[in-house]
């Protein structure tokens, strides 16, 4: 059976106050790196035992490790209390690079570590933001990075933490360009480290993740989240909308094929189907949230619920971020 599957950003550069001096820093045991930040703020238990396997293998001299969590375990906050975890490589070695691949992730990661850590400076590489390449903590696009020699205002030995969100995009050849010049494809003793976090590290496309990552250190599903009740209890039914899925191909990454699956879906009849099968099961709920396979079938969804008289509306990536929100 196939299934379907407080900070702002201003101007160029998210900033704060400077921190302080790197020798300090560099004078930080490696207790004091585990300890906890010297705040009000606590992380959840799963997340402090994430940590702490990441700061294992570090400390055995592993370099390349993975992090793969469920979506709602606080992945963000996780890597971005892991910063003052590690000590410096030597005297210069205190900065960190979040790699990312959406602006979305480059602003909410800005703002994570503008809250965690007010006195360091935060800036961002991404279309017209240009960092200094010198700021204790980068947030860059994958793309904006490797555009024309954006990059190599960077110094691989001022390193001592590559973060990768979202890294089960680790091994295309962009990231794979990255982290080449940080020199962890073949990692040596003057690498930093490398930390990638993902809701899953599966590829469907045959690159193997070994390629980038040596260690998955810690894993927690969302079984695990749920039954631990860090996440809310779900219960799954099915209706049977009779769509024939048999002329619908596999795409690259192991999915349906998007514009095949939407015109076998996106119909009158499903839809009818799929609305009254909310009006008899989920009426009485005070919100819904309903994905559809593309914007025309989120938007010919809304029409039926109205028709039906219910108050639908949609959101779509052409939404403005204004009305997301």
């Amino acid at each position: 059976m196939r299934e379907f599957r407080c900070a702002a950003v201003y101007g160029n550069h998210v900033l704060g106050r400077r921190c302080l001096s790197s020798a300090v820093a560099a004078a930080a045991t490696s207790a004091q790196a585990r300890s906890l930040p010297s705040s009000d703020f606590r992380l959840r238990s799963y997340q402090e035992e994430c940590i702490q396997s990441v700061l294992s293998y570090l400390e055995k001299g592993h370099k390349r490790l993975g992090v793969s969590l469920a979506t709602g375990s606080g992945k963000t906050v996780i890597f971005t209390q892991l910063i003052d975890r590690i000590p410096p490589r030597d005297d210069i070695a205190n900065q960190t690079l979040i790699l990312v691949h959406r602006k979305e992730l480059v602003e909410q990661a800005a703002k994570h570590c503008m809250l965690a850590y007010p006195e360091k400076t935060i800036e961002i590489e991404m279309g017209n933001s240009h960092a200094s390449g010198t700021a204790e903590i980068t947030i860059a696009s994958i793309r904006s990075l490797l555009s024309k020699g954006r990059i190599e205002k960077f110094d691989p030995e001022r390193y001592k933490l590559i973060l990768v969100d979202e890294a089960h995009h680790i091994v295309a050849p962009s990231y794979r360009e990255a982290l080449g010049y940080f020199g962890l494809n073949e990692v040596s003793e003057g690498s930093p480290a490398l930390v990638g976090v993902s809701a899953t590290f599966s590829r469907f496309d045959g690159l193997k993740l070994g390629a980038a990552i040596d260690h998955i250190v810690y894993h927690k599903d969302y079984i695990d989240m749920i039954g631990e009740n860090w996440l809310a209890d779900a219960v799954f039914t099915t209706v049977n909308s009779r769509a024939d899925l048999s002329k619908v191909s596999d795409a690259p990454n192991g999915d349906f094929q998007t514009s095949q699956l939407s015109a076998a879906v996106n119909t009158d009849t499903i839809n009818d189907i799929t609305v009254r099968s909310w009006l008899s099961r989920a009426r009485e709920r005070k919100s819904t949230l309903v994905f559809g396979v593309d914007i025309d079938h989120v938007r010919c969804l809304t029409e039926t619920f109205r028709r039906f008289g219910i108050d639908a509306r949609y959101i779509t990536s052409q939404t403005p971020k204004d009305l997301r929100t």
